[in-house]
């Protein structure tokens, strides 16, 4: 399916995707319906993370419905790197993350990481902020540790 991956995250909250992507220079596109990619069907991409495996897209499924999603995320000022779709989940709850990683997502996993890593880093952060806000917290500081892990402390 070119090689379309789904990113082990489950997003539950729009509104801190909406900041990561932001604070990782990437653009939210909502309510766009489709994401860049191959797009074309080669079926080849048979790993664990594939759409196909995970239920995302299936071989019985219409092919004119692969590559659609209910919102989109690309490179802020990029006409050539591929895109995330953001997909409801299998299961009704939430959102998924796909895109075609192959060769980097032509760029696209420089900026998220690979196996958006860095992408999901940053949403966990976003999320742990905003539900700690909710619940009267303050955030004190926010580090990068030098593996990239994000670490926000925060205090009453």
């Amino acid at each position: 399916m070119s090689h379309v991956a789904i990113v082990e995250l489950c997003i539950d909250d729009l509104s801190d995707l909406k900041r990561a992507c932001c604070e990782l220079g990437l653009e939210f596109m909502e309510d766009k319906k489709t994401f860049k990619w191959y797009g074309k069907v080669i079926g080849n991409y048979k790993q664990s993370n594939s759409v196909c495996i995970n239920g995302i897209w299936s071989k019985n499924r219409d092919t004119k419905d692969y590559g659609r999603c209910e919102h989109a995320i690309g490179i802020k000022g990029s006409d050539v790197s591929y895109e995330l779709g953001v997909v409801k989940s299998s299961d009704g709850i939430g959102y998924k993350l796909v895109y075609d990683n192959w060769r980097g997502g032509k760029g696209l996993e420089d900026v998220i990481g690979i196996n958006a890593i860095k992408l999901s880093r940053e949403y966990s952060a976003q999320r742990v902020t905003s539900v700690a806000q909710r619940n009267g917290y303050r955030i004190v500081s926010r580090e990068i540790d030098n593996s990239g892990n994000i670490r926000v402390r925060c205090s009453r």
